[in-house]
């Protein structure tokens, strides 16, 4: 596992989180979902632990995003991250579950 590119990863999802509100018209979060971070999520290499993190954290960031359609599949896929064992990890699962608990009551 090349480092550089890791780290490559990191910021550009870093920079997808923080400008969610200027590039969520540009395409569809749920495609990007299933082809990019939930994998991401799901892959249990612990040198791509930092990966895992900031695609949760990402999911975290968009889920005004979120369609109805795979909300399912994106709680499901960060609540597999309770069971993981780094406390990162887990605490960043509990931070994205709040904010779309958060949503789902604004919008309602």
């Amino acid at each position: 596992v090349d480092k550089n590119k890791i780290l490559i990863r990191d910021a550009c999802y870093n920079v997808m989180g923080w400008s969610n509100y200027y590039v969520k018209d540009k395409f569809r979060f749920s495609d990007w979902f299933k082809a990019v971070l939930k994998p991401e999520i799901d892959n249990p290499d612990p040198r791509l632990k930092l990966l895992r993190f900031r695609a949760a954290w990402v999911v975290g960031k968009w889920v005004e995003e979120i369609e109805s359609d795979i909300r399912p599949l994106v709680y499901e896929t960060i609540t597999r991250l309770f069971s993981d064992k780094d406390i990162v990890l887990r605490l960043t699962a509990v931070m994205v579950l709040k904010n779309c608990m958060w949503i789902c009551e604004k919008t309602f």
